[in-house]
């Protein structure tokens, strides 16, 4: 049901997302519900795509001004695409004076953030921040773990970010935005007010998943459990095979679904290396990258799903996307105690939490493929559970409020 407000909004959006925009909490949240809303929207986003000029164009019935990209296959084209980027996004100024915009929402972006401070005090409106991910402490991270690939590069865009993250943008900014409670709490203890952040979890378009098939597959020998997800090094998946050895050792008719990719092209051969050498890789079965509706037709023949998140500070403050798609097809989860997903699991009984634990894990898992009633039971009570917390009509609601809250 949409919400009767007193005015519609005006906003400029800019995003690290390229266009066109894949990532749900600004494709389907902005892209789409408050657009359905009545609210106007002006992007400047980069292009995704080789593109040899910048462009207006429009989409979803709003402009999007799309920045120069070049296909980077040498550092320097990187260095390239950053200039495009930056040139693209001085349109701010231009912009913000002929439009009179209530909002310049950044999200994700640092140097253009401190423009849009400046654009929003030049032309008098409100400067909102949005932040996904704890991008400066995950660049110190990769330099303290010794996988960054140039660590001084790393250390510096990490202690830099850090300072106009916290003592310039988020000092500065009408309201922040945030993925989750962890992240707002974190963020407290570096000086920022709590009641300048707002929480905006990921959450599902339920009318695109539409209604789900809660499938025990009985009938079949195989019992198939389920991972969705980006493969990268810092979330140590190796665990996920560990846990399935310990698994088939009580369930042998298992099979493991590892449903995703990375960019790194090293990470696949090594987990596949690593299911092996653990001699499990006949019941494995590796996806790679595929269209998000042929994972969600994998889920809904699987009778467990799983969620691990290594815990680190960094993964701490994430909200997993993979978990609300599971509930939201009715499918039973297991997880590790990570921050939101224990909050998550205890407020809608979807699924187990246990801690980052191989037997703990395998325990769980098995528990649900012996009980199919129970399993069945938890996949209902999650998909109850985002229907009234995590559609993106739900949250398109919270940000208006929180939005709307300022032009009163």
């Amino acid at each position: 049901m949409k919400t009767s407000i007193k005015k519609k909004l005006k906003i400029l959006f800019i995003s690290s997302d390229t266009f066109k925009p894949f990532r749900p909490d600004v494709k389907v949240l902005f892209g789409i519900k408050l657009i359905e809303r009545g609210h106007q929207i002006d992007w400047i986003l980069q292009s995704g795509k080789p593109c040899i000029k910048s462009k207006m164009v429009h989409w979803h019935g709003n402009r999007v001004f799309v920045g120069r990209f070049k296909k980077a296959q040498l550092m320097i084209h990187r260095l390239t695409n950053h200039l495009f980027a930056f040139l693209n996004e001085l349109k701010i100024f231009k912009l913000t004076g002929k439009n009179h915009y209530d909002f310049i929402l950044v999200k994700d972006k640092y140097l253009v953030a401190v423009l849009a401070i400046f654009a929003a005090i030049i032309f008098k409106t409100k400067f909102i921040f949005w932040l996904s991910y704890p991008f400066p402490e995950a660049k110190l991270y990769k330099v303290k773990t010794r996988v960054a690939p140039y660590p001084l590069i790393y250390t510096l865009r990490g202690v830099i970010s850090s300072f106009f993250q916290y003592r310039i943008i988020m000092k500065q900014a009408k309201h922040v935005f945030v993925q989750s409670e962890q992240m707002k709490k974190d963020i407290a203890e570096q000086g920022i007010s709590p009641n300048k952040m707002t929480s905006i979890p990921m959450g599902v378009q339920l009318e695109k998943i539409g209604q789900s098939i809660f499938s025990n597959n009985t009938s079949k020998k195989e019992k198939r459990i389920l991972y969705l997800g980006t493969m990268a090094k810092e979330r140590h998946l190796e665990f996920l095979l560990k846990v399935h050895k310990k698994l088939l050792i009580t369930v042998p008719e298992t099979k493991l679904y590892m449903v995703g990719d990375d960019d790194d092209p090293q990470i696949l051969p090594f987990l596949k290396k690593t299911a092996r050498e653990l001699c499990i890789h006949d019941s494995v079965i590796f996806t790679g990258f595929i269209p998000r509706k042929e994972a969600w037709e994998l889920i809904k023949d699987a009778q467990v799903c799983l969620s691990p998140f290594y815990p680190t500070f960094i993964l701490n403050s994430t909200s997993p996307t993979k978990l609300i798609e599971y509930m939201a097809l009715a499918k039973p989860v297991v997880a590790n105690n990570h921050p939101e997903q224990k909050l998550v699991i205890s407020e809608s009984k979807a699924g187990i939490c246990t801690p980052w634990d191989e037997d703990a894990f395998a325990k769980a898992i098995q528990e649900l493929l012996n009980n199919p009633y129970l399993a069945h039971q938890m996949g209902k009570a999650g998909r109850i559970w985002v229907q009234k917390h995590r559609s993106y009509d739900t949250l398109a609601e919270q940000v208006i409020t929180t939005l709307q809250s300022f032009n009163e």
